[in-house]
C-alpha cells in the first residue's frame, strides 16, 4: 500500500519458478566487507560470530497465496524464499499487531512492544482531541522524538513504563551501545518521514528554522533530508565521525540516557560518506537512485521497490555500516496511478519478478563482499498480510497462463484506475438501496468497497458530530470523547456512545463479494474501552483515545466524504484492492523468515505461532544484546538451534511460551474471546452490555497480572514455576471464551477460570 495516499486523502504449495541455491552465500569467509571493528555482535553459543545483521521488511508481500492457483508472492521470490529455507526457517503462524497497518506493523517489529506501549495504536493516521474535546487527524509517520502536534504535545511514539507518558525507547540505541552504527532505509519513525519546517515538523524538529535545510524547496527538502539515516555508535570509527553533517541524536527520555550520540539524516548527507564522495547511491541494478525529476537522493516512501532499498543497504554494508534495518515499498499497486493489481495478472507477475531478480543480485553482492549467512543475521517479514477485494480468475496460474481482469472503465478516466469504478449507491439517492449488478464488465471485478460513511450513518448522530480514521476498521472519535468507562475506570452506561455503537452495529451497505442483490451488515466486530485496552489499542495519550472502534467486513474502506468520482457515495474502485487494518485472519496472519548463525535450518514451519513482538528478543538473543526496557515479546526458541536455546526450548518452558501470546497477543485467542464478547455485549439491550462490559474489564485485569508473571519467566529474570503459570493461563482462556459463547446473567460475577483439559493453547486466529 502506497504510504502516504489514503492519509493524503485522507497453504503455500511447491514453488512453480526454482532457482539453484545461490552457493556462494552459504559459508564464504569475508573477504571484501569490513566491519567496524568497534561493533560487538556475537554470541559464543550462536555456533559463529555475527558480524552483520540485515533486516528487512516489505509492505503486503504474502507467503500464502491469494488465489490458490497462482505462486504467492515469496513463491514467486524464489532467491529470497531459498536463501531463508535453505539457512534457516520461514514461520508462516506469525502474526501483526492491531491495528495492522504498515506504521503499526512495522513499529511493533523493531521496538517488541505492543501499541499500547510502542504509542502507534491506530494507523497510518489517528484523531487525537483538541482542548475543545473535537477531533483532528494526523499521520502516524512522525520522526521517533516527535510530538503529535501543536495541541497535543505528547510524542507520537509515547510510552507510559516510568509511570509517566514519554517516548517510547528507541531501537537502535541496542546496537549504538555496542559500538554499531545503524543503517535506516526508509524505515517507519527511524528516519525523517516529512519535509515540514513548521513547529512539530522533521526538518523543523532536526534542523530548525532557518536552517540552510529549511531553506530548500518542500520537494527537495524530501528528496535531500527525507527517508534515510544512520543513527552512529559514540566514538571515533562510527560514520558520524566521518561528516561534517552530523546532527546530535538526542533520546532523552532514554532509560538509561543516551548522551553524546549523533544520527546522519538524507540522502544529501550519507550518499557521499557511504559512496566515497558520490552524490548518489546506485540501485541493485547499477543505476542511480533518484527522485522523480532526476536529483540524486531519496525517492520517496513508495520508490522504495527492491532494487532501490538492496542497493541502498549493500552500498551501507560495503561502506561498514554492520547493522541495517530496511523497508521495501508494496509489489501489489501499480505506483504509476493505474490502481492496484489483481493475483497472477501480467504487470503483478513482472513485478514480482523484478523483485526476485533484485535478490538474486543483492545475495550474490553480499556474497562477494563475505556477506553470508555464516556471519551475518538475515531476519525479514512483512508488516501485515491482505485481504484481496476482488473476484477470482480462474483457469490461470499467473506465471505460465496470465490472469485477465476487467478493463471496463465504469467511472475512470484516462485508464485510471486500469480494473475500473463502479458506483454501487444509485448516485447517491437515499434510501439506500441495491444497485442493479453486475455492471457491465470484460473480466473479473478488482478494487475495495469505499463509502463516505457519513452518507451511510449520518453527519451526526444524537446530535453529535464525530470523525473517524480512514479504514476498513474505522475507530470512532465522536466530539466530547465520550467512553465506556469513568474518570476512575469504571464500565458506565454513555447514552451518547450507546446511541454511535447502536446505530454501526446496524449498518448495512451494498457488498458485491459478499452479495449482489442486497445489502448485508457491515460491522463484523464491535469494541469499546475495557477490549480496546485488553487488545493493547489505548496507549497512555489520554487525547488518543477513541469511542469505539467498528471491525467491518474486510472488503470495505470507510472515510468521511466519497471516494468516488461524481454523484457516487461509494464504489468499487481498484484505486486499491488490497486490504489491512481489519481484525481478519487473511489480514493478520504473515510471515516471518531468519537465517543465520544460531538459526535452526527448518524450511517452513507451520506450527509454531509467534508475532511482530517476538522479533526483537530473539535478535537480541542471538545478537548477545539487550534493550533497556522488557518487550512484550519472547524469544522464539522453536527457530534456534539446540545450543543457542540453552535448554530454553524444554517442553514446559515452550508451552508456557505459546499460552503467553495466546493470552497477550492482539491475535491470539484471549483477544479473540474477547473482541467477540464485547460484540454481543454492544448488540445487546444495556443491561446485557453493562454485565459483559465489566466481565471483560475483570478478566483482561486478571490477564494483565498474569501475563507479568509470565514474562519474567520468559526473560529469564526469574526461574518461576511454568507449569503453574501454565495452568493458570489456561483457565483464562477457558474463562474468556465461555464469555464469548453467552452473555452473563445478572446473577453471574465473573467466574474464576477453571482448569482446562488437553494441551491446545488456542489458535487465536480471527475468524
Amino acid at each position: 500500500m502506497n504510504r502516504f495516499l489514503k492519509d493524503a486523502s485522507r497453504s503455500v504449495h511447491c514453488l512453480c519458478r526454482v532457482v539453484p541455491l545461490a552457493a556462494a552465500v552459504f559459508g564464504v569467509t569475508p573477504a571484501v566487507a569490513a566491519g567496524n571493528d568497534s561493533c560487538h555482535l556475537r554470541s559464543a553459543s550462536a555456533g559463529g560470530e555475527i558480524k552483520h545483521v540485515i533486516y528487512i521488511q516489505f509492505d503486503n508481500v504474502h507467503l500464502r497465496r491469494d488465489n490458490p492457483n497462482v505462486p504467492s508472492d515469496l513463491e514467486q521470490m524464489p532467491h529470497l524464499l531459498n536463501l531463508l529455507t535453505g539457512s534457516g526457517t520461514v514461520l508462516n503462524k506469525h502474526y501483526t499487531i492491531l491495528i495492522s497497518h504498515t506504521a503499526g506493523g512495522i513499529l511493533s517489529s523493531l521496538t517488541g512492544l505492543n501499541p499500547d506501549r510502542m504509542g502507534i495504536t491506530v494507523s497510518n493516521s489517528y484523531d487525537y482531541f483538541r482542548p475543545d474535546h473535537t477531533p483532528a487527524f494526523t499521520s502516524a509517520f512522525k520522526y521517533w522524538t516527535s510530538p503529535v502536534s501543536a495541541t497535543d504535545t505528547l510524542p507520537n511514539m509515547v510510552n507510559a513504563d516510568s509511570g509517566t507518558p514519554k517516548t517510547t525507547p528507541a531501537p537502535w540505541v541496542s546496537y549504538t551501545r555496542a559500538g554499531c552504527d545503524v543503517g535506516n532505509v526508509s524505515v517507519a519513525n527511524t528516519v525523517l518521514e516529512n519535509n515540514l519546517i513548521s513547529p512539530g515538523g522533521d526538518i523543523y524538529n532536526i534542523y530548525g528554522v532557518p536552517s540552510p535545510e529549511a531553506s530548500e524547496s518542500a520537494a527537495l527538502r524530501t528528496t535531500d533530508f527525507a527517508g534515510i539515516a544512520i543513527h552512529c555508535a559514540n566514538g571515533p570509527t562510527s560514520v558520524c565521525a566521518r561528516s561534517a553533517h552530523a546532527k546530535s541524536d538526542p533520546l532523552p527520555d532514554e532509560p538509561g540516557g543516551y548522551d553524546g550520540y549523533q544520527a546522519l539524516f538524507g540522502a544529501k548527507y550519507i550518499n557521499p560518506v557511504i559512496t566515497g564522495g558520490l552524490a548518489a547511491v546506485n540501485d541493485i541494478n547499477g543505476q542511480p537512485i533518484t527522485d522523480s525529476v532526476g536529483n540524486p537522493g531519496f525517492p520517496g516512501f513508495d520508490g522504495m521497490s527492491a532494487a532501490n532499498t538492496l542497493g541502498y543497504v549493500a552500498q551501507m554494508q560495503e561502506a561498514g555500516i554492520p547493522v541495517t534495518f530496511a523497508y521495501i515499498s508494496d509489489v501489489h499497486d501499480n505506483h504509476s496511478g493505474f490502481g492496484a493489481y489483481a493475483p497472477g495478472e501480467p504487470d503483478y507477475v513482472a513485478a514480482l519478478k523484478s523483485y526476485d531478480d533484485a535478490f538474486g543480485k543483492f545475495i550474490d553482492r553480499l556474497a562477494s563482499d563475505g556477506i553470508n549467512t555464516s556471519n551475518t543475521l538475515f531476519v525479514v517479514t512483512a508488516d501485515e498480510n491482505d485481504h484481496y477485494a476482488g473476484q477470482r480468475a480462474e483457469n490461470c496460474d499467473g506465471v505460465n497462463v496470465p490472469c485477465i481482469y476487467n478493463t471496463t472503465p465504469g467511472l475512470a478516466t484516462n485508464g485510471k484506475p486500469a480494473h475500473g469504478i463502479f458506483d454501487v449507491t444509485n448516485g447517491g439517492i437515499m434510501p439506500f438501496t441495491p444497485p442493479a449488478w453486475p455492471p457491465a464488465v470484460n473480466g473479473p471485478i478488482v478494487g475495495e468497497v469505499g463509502y463516505n460513511l457519513k452518507w451511510l450513518l449520518g453527519s451526526t448522530l444524537a446530535g453529535t458530530d464525530y470523525d473517524i480514521s480512514f479504514d476498513s476498521a474505522p475507530s470512532f472519535y465522536i466530539n466530547g470523547q465520550p467512553q465506556a468507562v469513568d474518570a476512575a475506570g469504571n464500565v458506565v452506561l454513555n447514552p451518547i456512545l450507546r446511541a454511535f455503537e447502536k446505530a454501526a452495529a446496524n449498518l448495512r451497505a451494498f457488498d458485491p463479494y459478499i452479495d449482489p442483490s442486497q445489502l448485508t451488515p457491515v460491522a463484523r466486530y464491535l469494541v469499546d474501552t475495557p477490549t480496546l485496552k485488553a487488545i493493547h489499542m489505548i496507549n497512555a495519550d489520554q487525547q488518543r483515545t477513541m469511542s469505539f472502534t467498528m471491525f467491518s467486513q474486510p472488503d470495505y474502506y470507510f472515510q468521511t466524504f466519497s471516494p468516488c468520482p461524481g454523484s457516487s457515495l461509494g464504489c468499487v474502485n481498484d484505486g486499491f484492492a488490497w486490504i489491512h487494518g481489519d481484525y481478519s485472519n487473511d489480514i493478520g496472519q504473515t510471515w516471518l523468515g531468519l537465517a543465520g548463525p544460531g538459526v535452526r535450518v527448518g524450511g517452513i514451519d507451520y506450527a509454531t505461532w509467534s508475532d511482530h513482538t517476538d522479533i526483537v528478543p530473539t535478535m537480541m538473543h542471538l545478537l548477545g544484546l539487550s534493550t533497556d526496557y522488557q518487550p512484550d515479546g519472547r524469544v522464539i526458541t522453536q527457530v534456534l538451534t539446540r545450543s543457542m536455546a540453552k535448554g530454553g526450548n524444554g517442553a514446559s518452558f515452550t508451552e508456557l511460551g505459546d499460552v503467553y501470546k495466546q493470552l497477550n497477543a492482539p491475535y491470539g485467542a484471549f483477544a479473540h474471546s474477547l473482541i467477540v464478547a464485547s460484540t454481543r455485549g454492544i448488540k445487546a439491550d444495556d443491561a446485557t452490555y453493562l454485565r459483559t462490559e465489566r466481565a471483560i474489564q475483570w478478566l483482561a485485569a486478571q490477564r494483565d497480572t498474569l501475563v507479568l508473571q509470565m514474562k519474567i519467566v520468559l526473560d529469564g529474570s526469574d526461574k518461576g514455576h511454568s507449569e503453574q503459570l501454565v495452568r493458570q493461563g489456561r483457565r483464562l482462556l477457558e474463562a474468556a471464551e465461555e464469555l464469548a459463547g453467552h452473555a452473563p446473567t445478572d446473577s453471574e460475577a465473573p467466574a474464576r477460570p477453571r482448569e482446562r483439559g488437553g494441551s491446545n493453547a488456542g489458535s487465536g486466529n480471527a475468524q
